[in-house]
């Protein structure tokens, strides 16, 4: 008997591996809603969870006081679905609920995904809508959620896959499809990076960038996904960065360092220093920034970065010297790249230029995760220890900071 071959679905991160973005913002907002407030993330255990900008402490989601977040938890069905998280748009959570698989013979399907809002103020639970294939989210911005939806088919014994594009009011519960429909598809190969991905919103414009002919392109439509209009925009890292004012922000690796076959050292300035640009969707100026950033946000106060520093730290384990970028200092910068100082230093912190991420900024409080490293007992050799992902809240304000805790 010929064996069954199961294509399980991928489910894409909204952002780096455990985080979900901060919530987006709308224009037309009177007050602050718990999307600005918060950073959302997910616990080792899938758990989502909000940490609060002004108290650093975290809450999980789910409000229901009684709740043990196990499996009666709403969330209970989002748990081990890689590396998704929810995305949080205003006082609402979105996530997908369920799981799904195609067999890689017959194309025959199995179970199915459905998006799920929750609201965070009174607990209530809707489902929008449900697919037999897996939901990736692309973006959100008050009051809607784009998402694409993978499309599995069995075609003369290989599996081909296309996606359609969604776009769901989450207050409304409307859900329409876009017309870019379908436009990708490849055989035999899984892979999340061929659909259309949302790179920003302008005014009542979003910014697209997808697989084209002779590469990345760039277009625009509404908010509704019509009025297609392709963006001349020859450099490809563009799509890498950051959307702000007009400009994108992007880093373009240093190449002329040390190859990574130079040693741990030359390894870890090859992939953490870079040159930091920003380009004019407005004239086509692209414009170096900095020359030495690892990780970077841009916000309305400014681009807060790390960099590789000068004399990184070193450990020596079983006779081998390591070398490691703990600093735990945080720069700052003016928009345009001048002024570059150095912001406050987390004493007695291990942030690492290459294991923190920053998360947000609202204001004036900036979000940023770091691995704090645990002994791991069962080796003794190179990298191999456990990390667990810890949050820190600074208040760029007076340069204080705390560690996330869990409230009680």
């Amino acid at each position: 008997m010929k064996a069954r071959r199961y294509i399980g679905i991928l489910l894409l991160s909204a952002l780096a591996v455990l985080f979900a973005a901060v919530g987006c913002m709308t224009d037309d907002k009177t007050k602050d809603t718990l999307s600005d407030l918060c950073i959302f993330h997910t616990r080792n255990d899938g758990t989502p969870v909000k940490t609060m900008l002004s108290s650093a402490k975290t809450t999980a989601v789910c409000v229901d006081p009684l709740c043990s977040h196990g499996l009666e938890c709403p969330f209970a069905n989002a748990h081990g679905m890689g590396d998704l998280d929810g995305l949080a748009i205003d006082n609402l959570y979105c996530f997908v609920s369920g799981s799904a698989s195609v067999d890689g013979d017959t194309g025959e399907h199995f179970g199915e995904c459905s998006l799920c809002v929750y609201d965070m103020t009174d607990g209530s639970l809707r489902m929008l809508e449900s697919y037999p294939d897996s939901i990736f989210f692309l973006a959100g911005y008050s009051p809607y959620v784009y998402y694409a939806v993978a499309d599995y088919r069995e075609e003369d014994g290989n599996v081909s896959y296309g996606y359609s594009l969604y776009r769901a009011n989450v207050e409304s519960g409307a859900v329409m499809e876009l017309p870019l429909t379908r436009a990708y598809s490849t055989e035999n190969h899984m892979s999340t990076g061929d659909f259309p991905s949302v790179y920003a919103f302008e005014n009542d414009r979003i910014l697209w960038y997808a697989p084209g002919e002779d590469g990345i392109e760039f277009y625009t439509t509404d908010l509704a996904g019509h009025d297609r209009q392709q963006l001349p925009i020859d450099d490809p890292h563009v799509m890498n960065g950051a959307y702000s004012d007009g400009w994108a922000y992007y880093t373009i690796r240093n190449h002329d360092l040390p190859a990574p076959s130079d040693g741990e050292l030359g390894r870890l300035k090859f992939q953490n220093e870079n040159s930091l640009y920003r380009y004019s969707f407005d004239t086509g100026e692209s414009k170096l920034l900095a020359d030495n950033v690892a990780q970077y946000i841009v916000t309305e106060d400014g681009i807060f970065f790390t960099i590789m520093e000068p004399t990184p730290s070193s450990f020596e384990w079983n006779g081998i010297t390591y070398y490691d970028l703990y600093a735990g200092k945080i720069y700052r910068m003016t928009a345009d790249g001048s002024d570059p100082t150095l912001f406050c230093t987390l004493d007695g912190m291990d942030i690492s230029v290459y294991s923190s991420v920053f998360l947000g900024y609202h204001g004036g409080y900036l979000a940023l995760a770091y691995r704090e490293k645990i002994e791991n007992k069962w080796y003794d050799s190179g990298y191999d220890y456990n990390t667990a992902t810890e949050i820190i809240v600074v208040d760029t304000r007076n340069q204080t900071w705390k560690i996330s805790t869990d409230e009680t």
